[in-house]
């Protein structure tokens, strides 16, 4: 599976979409079948993740839609996590 590398432009209307919706973003989730590779999710309910999928299309980012549509979840007991497998986040020390 090829990863889209977000940009730190991109990274940022994310943080501040998963802000206004309430939400924590992580940028270093491993979900099911990625084998250590790690992507970026949101934690929250159904409703959550399409409050963060609208602040996002109202945006005037370039983020591939694409890449948006392809979302995975896991339960995490009370709530899910909403991950998407190929968008990664690369993290530089500085």
């Amino acid at each position: 599976m090829k990863q889209y590398e977000l940009t730190p432009e991109q990274l940022g209307i994310l943080l501040d979409a998963a802000d206004r919706c309430g939400l924590e973003l992580r940028t270093g989730y491993s979900g099911r079948c990625m084998y250590g590779k790690t992507c970026i999710g949101v934690v929250g309910y159904l409703s959550d993740l399409i409050a963060f999928i609208l602040e996002i299309q109202d945006s005037d980012s370039d983020l591939a839609r694409d890449e948006l549509a392809q979302v995975s979840s896991d339960s995490m007991g009370m709530s899910e996590i909403y991950y998407w497998p190929r968008l990664a986040v690369t993290v530089t020390e500085g």
